[in-house]
């Protein structure tokens, strides 16, 4: 549990990057169960620049204005699921569909 800002809110000195979000990421394990937040490990090692972007951009707004982002957004992400059983080119992957709340 995050403990309540404390102080007046102010611009960090150095922003977050999308590059020190992507390093984080990197440092996860794989095969782990998910935290509170149900996001696994592998989706966001495996997520694209945007992602990196994003999850920056919510850091750096929540902690300058020091406000919990309470209007949920939802968005779709799909990642490629391979099959164990052998199919047709066509049918060997599936998408899942996950929806990040930020």
């Amino acid at each position: 549990m995050i403990s309540p800002f404390q102080g007046e809110p102010k611009p960090l000195e150095k922003p977050i990057t999308p590059e020190e979000v992507r390093k984080s990421y990197n440092s996860l394990n794989n095969n782990k169960a998910p935290g509170e937040d149900e996001i696994h490990a592998e989706l966001l090692k495996y997520g694209t620049p945007l992602l990196d972007q994003t999850i920056a951009d919510i850091f750096n707004t929540t902690i300058n204005k020091h406000e919990k982002n309470r209007q949920k957004r939802r968005s779709a992400y799909s990642h490629p699921k391979t099959r164990k059983k052998e199919r047709s080119p066509e049918q060997s992957a599936t998408y899942n569909i996950v929806e990040l709340n930020t």
